[in-house]
Formats: structure tokens, sequence, C-alpha cells
């Protein structure tokens, strides 16, 4: 249970160098075993624990200082670059004024408002003098109480790894980790844009010209991470970030990927192979939405296909298929007829993009097109707008589109992690069914409902219907705002659907 067999041959030098023949000779002098085998933290971390469950002595304090051992949140010992446990907690609270730090500066940071939350932790942004940051707070004393608390523990160790590890202007930049005894912060860049996710929402599908200088960064940060052998695994519009241009004609929008809690190295001595079926359903490759095909495990190339869905979703405004759990006939026949269906006021897709988008879309995973090749592709290497015409429509892109209808629904009560799971796939659910795009940002359930001249149409109430029953079952009663007008008269001159629960 260990997972150390990848050490057998070195362990048994090991025991033939220092004459050790039995069990009990080495548990005593596990200490020198570990430090021959050069263990990773969490390794080292299961072996002690296994030695102690067996009668036999921890590492000494002495020792702990040369090779730490994990904290209370079972986060092993971090690099100089980052900071120790905090010597006494404090209780995030946005807007209080409430600091963190390390024992030596306690109140190094100091949080600001929220900006963001999941499951099992909080997005605020915080302040260290003059420098602006966004910290994410992970709640640590309930999930102690939890009986798999073990797994969130490795998968925050992972995260923290995998960004120390991730050094490139596409990957959000890690700035500095904080652990007291309730939270563990991770310190991050702060990417004023918001997430791709709001983007889509805004614009309802975005023009080729910026889907691909989206798509183009997005392939550099996920290429980057894959030659360092680390899987993304929940590759999505909300892991996206997007920084705004600096003014007219200057900066372009920058995309940074980041949230790593489901990322993995390939080879890092825990498994040989990925076999788990996380991250977000509407996103899987069919190798990891199919438990067989899951059980036999998956690797890199799981990735592509996700990058195909974000960038038919920046095209086309909502997903390729609907989410299945078996590859079946079905869902080859969906795959080999693909449709690419515009909003009424958008322009057809170019074949380049079509075909991108069909070799990303592959069930084969040997058989998805590399991305070094994606980088390569034609439509992404496409030069055929010259320089300046290509900056105005850019800056075009970036605008919300004056024809696109914009719902937001607020969170009248805040989610709890069971709810908020809960509404995710409820809203999973709302976008198979009107082929519209919806994501929770901060406070509201945001969704596009197409373009302003479908706004009498009787799907698009039926639609804002829905999304509205759905928030106010898991968060109560909120008022819709619509920023169309069109679209609010027809919303307020017509009778409610039967299965809405209320009416604005």
């Amino acid at each position: 249970g260990l997972c150390l067999t990848r050490y057998f041959d070195q362990s048994r030098a090991w025991c033939e160098a220092r004459g050790a023949s039995t069990l009990p000779e080495v548990w005593t002098n596990w200490r020198d075993l570990a430090d021959a085998l050069d263990l990773k933290p969490l390794e080292l971390t299961r072996l002690e624990q296994d030695v102690v469950e067996r009668g036999f002595p921890p590492r000494p304090a002495a020792a702990a200082t040369a090779t730490p051992p994990p904290t209370a949140a079972g986060i092993s010992a971090l690099p100089a670059t980052c900071s120790p446990p905090c010597a006494s907690p404090n209780v995030p609270k946005a807007g209080g004024g409430s600091t963190f730090g390390p024992p030596e500066d306690p109140r190094k940071y100091v949080l600001l408002e929220e900006i963001g939350f999941g499951v099992t932790s909080k997005v605020y942004r915080c302040q260290r003098g003059e420098d602006i940051f966004a910290a994410k707070a992970i709640g640590l004393k309930k999930l102690r109480r939890l009986p798999n608390y073990q797994r969130f523990s490795e998968r925050f160790h992972r995260e923290v790894s995998i960004l120390l590890k991730l050094r490139h202007k596409r990957i959000v930049k890690l700035v500095d980790v904080v652990e007291d005894h309730d939270f563990l912060y991770l310190v991050m860049e702060l990417v004023k844009g918001g997430e791709l996710a709001e983007w889509i929402v805004r614009k309802g599908a975005f023009s080729e010209v910026m889907a691909r200088h989206m798509f183009k960064q997005i392939a550099e940060g996920l290429a980057y991470m894959h030659s360092k052998g680390i899987i993304h695994r929940d590759l999505k519009p909300d892991n996206v970030l997007v920084d705004e241009p600096a003014g007219p004609g200057q900066d372009l929008p920058e995309v940074k990927l980041t949230d790593f809690g489901h990322s993995r190295l390939i080879d890092d001595g825990l498994a040989s192979t990925l076999t788990a079926r996380i991250g977000t359903a509407m996103y899987w490759a069919p190798e990891v939405s199919d438990p067989t095909l899951a059980a036999r495990g998956y690797d890199l190339t799981a990735d592509l296909w996700s990058l195909g869905v974000v960038l038919y979703v920046m095209l086309i405004g909502f997903f390729p298929f609907e989410r299945r759990d078996l590859v079946d006939e079905s869902l080859r026949c969906d795959v080999e007829n693909l449709r690419f269906q515009r909003r009424a006021s958008g322009a057809e897709l170019s074949e380049e993009a079509r075909h991108l988008i069909r070799s990303l879309l592959v069930i084969d995973p040997g058989a998805r097109l590399p991305l070094q090749e994606c980088l390569r592709h034609p439509w992404v290497t496409n030069s055929s707008v010259a320089p300046d015409r290509a900056l105005e429509f850019l800056k075009l892109s970036t605008e919300p589109s004056p024809d696109a209808v914009e719902v937001r629904v607020p969170l009248v009560v805040k989610p709890s992690p069971e709810a908020l799971h809960s509404l995710r796939l409820d809203l999973q659910q709302w976008m198979y069914k009107f082929k519209f795009f919806a994501t929770i940002l901060r406070q509201e359930v945001v969704a596009n409902l197409g373009d302003a001249s479908q706004a009498g149409q009787p799907e698009l109430r039926s639609a804002r219907s829905e999304l509205q029953a759905i928030v106010e079952r898991h968060c109560g009663r909120g008022m819709i705002v619509v920023n169309d007008q069109k679209m609010w008269s027809a919303i307020q001159s017509r009778p409610a659907a039967p299965d809405a629960a209320s009416a604005p």
C-alpha cells in the first residue's frame, strides 16, 4: 500500500550494503533508507506513517529540520521561495482587513473583497504594500473532519507542486504559499480580465479572429504543461483567465491557464496510469467519460479533446455534444456528423476552423492532432488579415456584442459546497437542453440567450424561466436582470412557463 515498488532495486542494494536481513532491521533504520532512496514528500509521509503504526519511532526534531514533515494540512514542506506555516490562524473575511502571513510577518497580506468561490475554496483580492494579488483560501478546518481528507490533502499538495514547477507566461504565476491552522493560502498574480467563460457569455460567440487569438495562447500554455509531463484534466473556459487590453491599439488580451487542482504529473511515482473520472463532464474526452475505458487508463491526449470543446464553444456558443458515459455508435455518429450551427447574427465558420475542431474531437486518442501541429495549423497561422485590421477586429471582439442577450440571476443565498455542486449539474443539463452557455460568476449565474432578434421565441422564454427556477431551487429567489429591452419586454408580455418556479 506504500506505492514504493519502483524503489525495489535500490532498497535491495541498501539492505545488502547495511547487512539488513529482517524487516525489524529495516524499520529501525528506516530514516537512513528514506535518505538513500531520496523519497518524494508524500512517499516519505506514507513511509513514516507505516513505520509509526508498526511501533517504531518517527523522525526526531533534528531530522525534521533537514527534511520537514508534512504540516497539519498534509502539505509537505515547501521550497524556500514559499512562506512556512503561520503561527496563528486568521479567518478570511472579505473587506474586513483580515491579514495572513508567515510567522515572521503575520500581517504580510491584507485580504480585500471576495472575487470567486468553489467547493473547497474562496478567492480574494489581497494586498501586500502597493502590490495587489489574488489569494486562493482553502478551508482546512471542515475538510479535516471528512473521511477522505487525505485525498483532498494530496490534491492541494499536487496543485502547489505543479504551480511551483510551471513558469510560463500562459500559466498563472504562484507568488507565495502560506498556511495556518484553518486555511492554506495560495497567493497568485491577479488577472483582471476575468474568466474566459464570462467573455463567451458577453459575446455569445467569438469571431474567428478573436477565437484564433485566444486558442493560440491556450494551446501554448497547454503545450508547455505537456512538455513538463503534466496533464491539466479540467481544461474549460472557467479555468482560463483573460487579461483585458491595456488600452485601444495597445496590448492584446493575454490568456493564462489556472486551477490545477485536478492536474497530475504523468510519471510522479504514485500511479503508473491515470484512471480517475474527474474534471468537468462536458469537457471529458470519451476515454475519461466511459468508465470501462477510464479504468484502462488515459494520458495527455485527453486534454486535446477538451481543447477542441473549448474552441467549439468559443466559436459556436454552446457544446458540440450531449454528455454520454459510453462510447457507442450514437457518439461516433455525432462526432462524424459534427454540426457547426452559428447564431443568427454570426457568419459561417471557415473550413479551416471546422477542420481544426474535427482534428481534435476524435474518439481515438492517438489520432488527435498534437499541440505542436495545432499551432502550425493553417487556421491558427492564418495571416490573411492585415496587422492593423487585425488589431481593429480584436478590439471589437473584446467588447460585448450589441446583439447578445445576457441574463444574470443573483444567488440570493450563498450556496453550500453541496448546493454549488448540484447547481452546476443542473446548469449543465440546462446548457445541453437549450444550447446556450451559462456560468457561475461571483454571486450570479450569467447566461447568454442568443440574439435580441430571437427575443419573442417561446424557446428563449422557456430557457429563461427554467434558468431562474434552477437558481431559485438551490439559492433562493432573485430578480432576473436582462441587458436587452426587447427581450425584457418579451418576458414581461407573455405568461410564465408552467415549469417556472416564478416570474420576475
